[in-house]
């Protein structure tokens, strides 16, 4: 029952990371319209837009 656990554990792990890293991409095709609206700046959405899918 361990090794279920711990894959399911893995898994749910990675999935949160991709979509994160999903989000975080998605910020460097918005506007700056909407990067306003998010409070978000160039800047900022570049910087999360290009870290890698391991990097929290």
């Amino acid at each position: 029952m361990k090794i279920i656990e711990t894959a399911q554990k893995a898994w749910r792990e990675l999935t949160y990371r991709y979509r994160l890293h999903q989000t975080r991409r998605k910020l460097l095709t918005l506007d700056e319209h909407q990067l306003k609206d998010l409070n978000i700046s160039r800047v900022d959405a570049l910087r999360e837009g290009k870290k890698p899918f391991w990097q929290l």
